[in-house]
Parts: C-alpha cells; sequence; structure tokens
C-alpha cells in the first residue's frame, strides 16, 4: 500500500482514539506498550501514548468491525471519544497491576 501509494480503506489497518482524561484534564503523561488482542473476533493492538488509546485493527475481516465509522477515514477525518480514565478496563486493570507491584501508592489514587 505505501510502495502503491495507495491509502487503502478505513478499515484496512483501521485506527481509533480515545482520550483518557483524570478529573476533566487529558492524562497527556502517559505511556503503555502496546498490547495484542481480540475485539469481538478482530485482532488488534492497543496503546497508550500522550493520554490518548489508540487501537489498530489489523484483522482481514476488520470491514465488518462494530465501530469503523470511528476509525481515521481517507480524507483524515476521525472522531475523537473522550473518556475519563478509571472508566476503562484496560487502565482499571493496569492501576491494578501497579498498586500490586508497589508503583502506586495510595496518595495517587482516585
Amino acid at each position: 500500500m505505501i510502495i502503491n501509494r495507495d491509502p487503502g480503506e478505513a478499515w484496512d489497518y483501521g485506527c481509533m482514539m480515545t482520550m483518557l482524561t483524570e478529573k476533566n484534564q487529558p492524562m497527556d503523561g502517559m505511556i503503555g506498550q502496546p498490547e495484542p488482542l481480540r475485539v469481538d473476533g478482530h485482532r488488534c493492538y492497543r496503546f497508550v501514548l500522550g493520554g490518548y488509546f489508540w487501537l489498530f485493527v489489523v484483522s482481514k475481516h476488520a470491514r465488518n468491525f462494530m465501530h469503523r465509522e470511528l476509525f481515521l477515514d481517507k480524507v483524515g477525518n476521525l472522531t475523537i471519544h473522550v473518556l475519563p480514565a478509571k472508566d476503562t478496563e484496560f487502565m482499571t486493570q493496569l492501576a491494578k497491576i501497579l498498586r500490586e507491584t508497589g508503583k502506586l501508592n495510595a496518595s495517587t489514587q482516585q
């Protein structure tokens, strides 16, 4: 696709973003390692960078992804949802791991 200068369809390597917030402020200091996962049978990769939760859908049948209207489109439009970090399972699990490993103390938890 790169060699042919063909951006493909929005669902070819679909990208979605969500801004994570804490106390109504962006969590711009957050960085998380990419990790693979499955969402409704689709192969995906997710990570947190700059306070945004990024999700890339790389399955061959991403055309059928239930929220493909949220993908970055051919002309550069992207809907970015804003969500409190505490309302995401991903961040809840991350906080749990940080607590269990002693990297998050009680005074910084909400």
